[in-house]
């Protein structure tokens, strides 16, 4: 790749994720809004990973707690 690609490479990556962090900060109260939005726009594919996983693990923490209280109510 010549120097010329990977400067576009490297813009579209960085406004990739200003504007991830725009969508963001539009949805953040105003009073939750801090330093963290810039290293999110950074950081952004690593932001999405960890949100997936944490998603995905908050799921299955509210699905053992359901079955857990059934396995109680059966008891």
């Amino acid at each position: 790749m010549t120097i010329y690609q990977w400067a576009l490479l490297i813009i579209l990556y960085l406004l990739g994720g200003q504007l991830f962090s725009l969508t963001y900060l539009i949805n953040y109260k105003p009073d939750e809004r801090s330093a963290w939005l810039g290293l999110m726009g950074l950081a952004w594919p690593l932001f999405l990973v960890i949100d997936v996983i944490l998603q995905i693990a908050g799921g299955f923490g509210l699905t053992s707690k359901i079955i857990l209280q059934k396995i109680d109510k059966a008891k």
